[in-house]
């Protein structure tokens, strides 16, 4: 099991916690190796902030909402790398925490 850290404290089951954090996508290992860019204009550097209840699950897209209500929807991931890195179909990203909400923003 991956271990997860909130502010340097260990959090074993980040599902049913929702948390701040700060998506960022490190790679366009899809688009990229095309020579196409995104056809969204998410290309590597993208950052994201905003909310989210279930960590990256293999086999699943990762949501994050924002406080504007935005919603930010990955391809499906592919690997989870360590605790704040994943892959999905088409991208590499990382997750920093910011902190552990007692409500979300939706």
């Amino acid at each position: 099991m991956i271990e997860f850290k909130i502010d340097g404290k260990k959090e074993d089951k980040l599902k049913d916690n929702k948390y701040l954090a700060k998506l960022t996508k490190l790679s366009d290992d899809y688009f990229k190796s095309t020579g196409v860019e995104h056809p969204n204009d998410i290309n590597e550097g993208f950052e994201f902030e905003g909310n989210f209840n279930v960590r990256p699950t293999v086999g699943d897209s990762f949501y994050i909402l924002d406080s504007k209500l935005v919603l930010f929807i990955t391809s499906m991931v592919t690997e989870i790398v360590d605790s704040k890195t994943f892959k999905t179909m088409n991208s590499t990203y990382r997750i920093d925490y910011l902190e552990k909400l007692e409500k979300s923003f939706g």
